[in-house]
């Protein structure tokens, strides 16, 4: 959910199920499961921004690869085998809560912009703005506080095919090396190593 901060909100709205696509900060120390802030354009009127708390769903998207069965060695003893998808995600249920005060959204944007600039060389900060712009601004934005009441986290890293099998993904991704093939391999490797290890 650091890693990939860039999350879907699906809620239900007047004419049924609806989703946006917004920057979040997740706040690990706040409640049982941790609570969520982001924020939306005022205008975005797809999702019931009200006060008063709506049951509500992030979806967080990890990396996420085209497996082709060529990567099989057991394609070429039996041939069972059948393009896939391979991919991670983190699913957040909770209530979906608006913030108005210009000082709790003002908060929040450092804590964002902060997030993501900490690791330059030269970080930009909410404050470099001109204030009368960062004021106008907020003013178009309302607040969204999520409170977490559930979490579950899925993935498919081919876990249901033999040991040589998954070596041969991990080697056809690597070689790929596409968007998301990389931290895939990278996974597969991971609980590869896992399941090897030997207990005690």
């Amino acid at each position: 959910m650091r890693a990939s901060p860039f999350a879907t909100l699906v809620a239900n709205g007047e004419t049924g199920p609806v989703a946006i696509h917004l920057p979040t900060l997740l706040h690990s120390e706040m409640g049982q499961y941790g609570m969520l802030h982001a924020h939306a354009a005022r205008a975005n009127h797809e999702v019931p921004l009200s006060e008063t708390g709506i049951p509500a769903l992030f979806v967080y998207h990890g990396p996420h690869a085209y497996i082709s069965p060529s990567w099989f060695p057991s394609k070429q003893l039996h041939g069972k085998v059948v393009p896939s998808w391979n991919y991670i995600v983190v699913h957040a249920r909770g209530i979906l809560r608006s913030h108005g005060d210009a000082e709790w959204l003002i908060k929040h944007l450092e804590q964002l912009t902060d997030s993501q600039e900490r690791r330059r060389a030269d970080p930009w900060l909410v404050s470099d703005a001109p204030k009368e712009y960062t004021d106008a601004l907020v003013g178009h934005i309302v607040g969204l506080e999520f409170e977490i009441i559930s979490i579950v986290g899925k993935w498919k890293l081919s876990q249901n095919s033999s040991t040589d099998d998954r070596g041969g993904v991990i080697k056809g991704l690597q070689d790929e090396g596409l968007h998301g093939a990389r931290e895939i391999a990278a996974s597969m490797q991971q609980q590869l190593d896992g399941g090897r290890k030997k207990p005690g």
